[in-house]
Formats: C-alpha cells, structure tokens, sequence
C-alpha cells in the first residue's frame, strides 16, 4: 500500500504524512479504524495478531463490530475525502465491504484477483505476497484521481521502478 501511494504521488503516507494527498486509515484487527498517524499511539501501536488468524467462531463474533466501527469512521469522515479505496484481502475486504454496506457508500476494495498484477519486482523476482502482487491497482486507482502533471510524474516514477505488470 505504501509502495502504491509512494510511486503514484511521489510522497510515503507515513514519512510524509503532513504533505502526502493520500491519507491512510488501517483496519487494525482488535480496534477498528487506525488513521496511519495515530498508529504510534496506544492503543493502536499494540501488536495483537491480525483477523486472519483470530479462530472462525471469535472472527464472526468481532466482524460486526469491526465493520461497524468501520462504517461509523467513513460516515464521520468520508464527507472529509475527496475519494476512498480500500487495499484489503482476505477476511479484511469481507469487513470493508460490510462496513461499505452498512455506511451506504461504494469505494473500490483492491486487490481484484482477476486484475493487473506485477510479474516481477525491480529485483527481477515474481513477488509472492498479494499486496508485492497487486499494489500496482492501488497505484492505478490513485494516479486516476491525480491531474495531467502529477499522473505524469507518476509514470516516470512507476517506470523507474522496475516492475513489470501483466493482467
């Protein structure tokens, strides 16, 4: 995610958080909504394993609770973005896109299996975890929200880094 935001705006979303246009929210696993900036803070900077590994009977008792809390955070600050994508797999799409339901707003959830992936790294190696796999749809998502200049530079920075890409 990071390694998306960074190629498509030039600006780390945790380096440079004051000036990056992209403003990330995690889903931490035991608390919710977790803006990047706060993710120092206790409660949030406590490592507590993610909802991929909870067992299915504690996953579907906390899910709700997950997504509605998730829910609350896009309907408070929503009106705040000009757009919002979710970069989540797994057991954590399935709470964002019932937090989506429960907010009444539709937003992109990447990665599309099916979609553009990277084939290889700047390295020259296949990546083998879905976010090295699929950041490349984030990018895209966030360089079509950019104007003419900056998706410009955007495209140098993605071919400048040395990933090759097949849908």
């Amino acid at each position: 995610m990071r390694k998306a935001i960074a190629v498509a705006t030039g600006l780390d979303p945790w380096k440079d958080f004051d000036r990056c246009p992209a403003h990330v929210v995690v889903l931490a696993s035991r608390v919710g909504p977790a803006p990047y900036e706060l993710q120092d803070i206790w409660p949030l900077n406590v490592s507590s394993g993610g909802v991929k590994h909870f067992g299915d009977e504690y996953y579907w008792e906390v899910r709700p609770t997950l997504a509605g809390r998730m829910a609350e955070y896009i309907t408070t600050h929503g009106p705040h973005y000009e757009r919002i994508a979710t970069f989540t797999q797994g057991r954590y799409a399935d709470v964002m896109y019932e937090a989506a339901e429960i907010a009444g707003v539709q937003f992109p959830i990447f990665p599309d299996e099916a979609g553009e992936r990277i084939t290889r790294n700047a390295h020259g190696n296949a990546p083998r975890t879905y976010w090295q796999k699929f950041w490349i749809q984030l990018y895209r998502e966030i360089v079509s929200w950019l104007d003419p200049p900056a998706q410009k530079a955007a495209a140098k920075r993605l071919a400048e880094s040395g990933v090759s890409t097949a849908k």
